[in-house]
């Protein structure tokens, strides 16, 4: 639950989330969905477009010299 309300909280601040893992945020999200209520967990999942918005998400990746390139900053100029 911690980690949740960091990233709700980094939301609500309007903080940029592209370091952020939310692929493990979602697995805890989901977690805690099942646990409170598998019959929400099915509405929500099935309503949700997070997975595929997760998978065409822009990762930054480390160069040659071991420094992190931020891509989606680069490509929005």
């Amino acid at each position: 639950m911690t980690r949740l309300h960091r990233l709700r909280n980094r939301i609500a601040h309007h903080e940029p989330l592209i370091h952020e893992d939310l692929t493990a945020r979602l697995a805890d999200l989901t977690g805690v969905l099942t646990a409170v209520d598998p019959v929400l967990h099915a509405w929500v999942q099935d309503g949700s477009r997070l997975q595929t918005v997760l998978a065409q998400r822009p990762r930054p990746h480390r160069c040659s010299t071991g420094t992190i390139v931020d891509t989606w900053s680069q490509a929005r100029g």
